[in-house]
């Protein structure tokens, strides 16, 4: 639908860095800070709504928002992740939880690729902030927290040999 793509879009769209923008346009860092600003607001308004299903059930229910979430939403959480702005990491890290707990079963090689992917990655590379690195370990932990999803976790990827 639209809604899900113009949502989607302002996610996915990447905020122009302030030190690259041309200088003589008076309104580029108002723009940047709009497009940033949006972005945020985007990732945030995600969040609440995969957060309280209740509110959303509907979406729940169709293959739509399964798709959306796979296409779209997937792939603006990778590349948030990578993003060097701490605030785009943190929401986007805490927009997995969510669609771990309540989407696992869809995403299993989404959820497999981001483990092992990127936030290994983040969590070994020493080109990763201290903060990016602490954001994943957060992650793990608040993961780790729901005993149902843990055991989820194990079966579906420690036991299942075509994992």
């Amino acid at each position: 639908s639209n809604e899900t793509s113009s949502g989607t879009a302002a996610a996915n769209a990447a905020p122009t860095p302030i030190a690259a923008a041309d200088s003589s346009s008076p309104d580029v860092s108002h723009v940047d800070r709009q497009a940033f600003q949006s972005r945020i607001l985007a990732l945030e308004l995600l969040l609440h709504i995969l957060k309280h299903k209740s509110g959303g059930c509907i979406l729940y229910a169709g293959p739509e928002f399964h798709y959306a979430i796979r296409q779209y939403l997937c792939t603006s959480l990778l590349k948030n992740t990578t993003s060097p702005d701490t605030t785009i990491v943190e929401l986007s890290l805490r927009l997995f939880v969510p669609l771990i707990r309540n989407f696992r079963s869809l995403l299993k090689t989404e959820i497999e690729a981001f483990v092992t992917n990127v936030f290994f990655v983040i969590l070994d590379s020493k080109n990763s902030t201290i903060q990016h690195k602490l954001l994943v370990i957060t992650l793990f932990e608040e993961i780790c927290s729901d005993a149902t999803t843990l055991a989820e976790i194990f079966l579906n990827y420690d036991c299942d040999l075509s994992a």
